[in-house]
């Protein structure tokens, strides 16, 4: 028997897999999507430069698209999504029986006491649109538990939040929502991304261990302000590590 890794081949359907990707992006009309409001100054860079797909989003593709759709099929595949709109703006909101519910998956060892802000924005949005209530976020962390030291191995775990908004507060939402997309047309119109605010700081350049682990695809023409160049972000870690060896050197020479 002889076994080989096969880079070709491991090449061929990720290929595959980006073309699948490209197909499932929804077309940029007139209308603008919510994501497109939470994230605007991608949306802006995307509008104008097309599509970009990268290795690492073919990764989140792949989880995210399997696990919505084994959830979608528990919860009955019939009522699986919603199509929303405002004026100007479309989304589409993921339905689990007969609840409004954003599902997500996400690759966090540690589950935190409250869902990703992101998660909030986008599922309050939607809360807004439908104009209701009550609205479930659910997780599913699927390498949660993992230790550093490699003591503990990852568990699947699903986690879910329930969101509740007042008529005010749904009220308020529909005309951020509003406004943004105006910033955003406005900048596309007169050509200057500088009139929209920046997306999750997250989304620009993922950092693990004081290493860049991805950029956005958009990152160099974006130059986002206070995030640009990368080593902007590398400083106040570097910083924050010398600080903790002072710390830890003081102690050992009390001791």
């Amino acid at each position: 028997m002889q076994i080989q890794r096969d880079e070709y081949f491991a090449d061929v359907v990720k290929q595959k897999l980006r073309a699948l990707q490209l197909a499932k992006r929804r077309e940029l009309g007139s209308d603008l999507h919510i994501s497109e409001l939470l994230n605007p100054r991608k949306a802006y860079w995307t509008r104008t430069l097309g599509e970009r797909v990268t290795d690492e989003s073919i990764g989140f593709f792949i989880t995210g698209e399997a696990f919505h759709k084994v959830v979608q099929d528990a919860m009955g595949i019939e009522f699986a999504e919603k199509k929303l709109t405002l004026p100007g703006i479309v989304g589409t909101a993921d339905i689990c029986g007969q609840f409004l519910c954003e599902i997500k998956t996400s690759r966090k060892w540690t589950i935190p006491e409250e869902p990703d802000p992101n998660y909030v924005n986008q599922v309050t949005a939607y809360q807004a649109m439908a104009d209701r209530p009550e609205a479930y976020i659910f997780v599913i962390y699927f390498t949660a538990g993992r230790k550093w030291d490699g003591t503990k191995p990852s568990t699947l775990e699903m986690v879910a939040w329930k969101v509740e908004l007042t008529d005010q507060e749904r009220i308020d939402i529909r005309q951020r929502l509003l406004d943004e997309a105006q910033r955003l047309n406005k900048a596309l119109a007169k050509k200057d991304p500088l009139l929209l605010q920046l997306c999750a700081d997250w989304m620009c350049v993922g950092i693990y261990k004081n290493e860049v682990q991805r950029t956005c695809p958009y990152y160099t023409t974006c130059q986002p302000e206070g995030r640009y160049p990368i080593e902007t972000l590398l400083k106040p870690i570097e910083e924050k590590k010398a600080k903790t060896k002072r710390v830890f050197d003081g102690l050992v020479s009390k001791s």
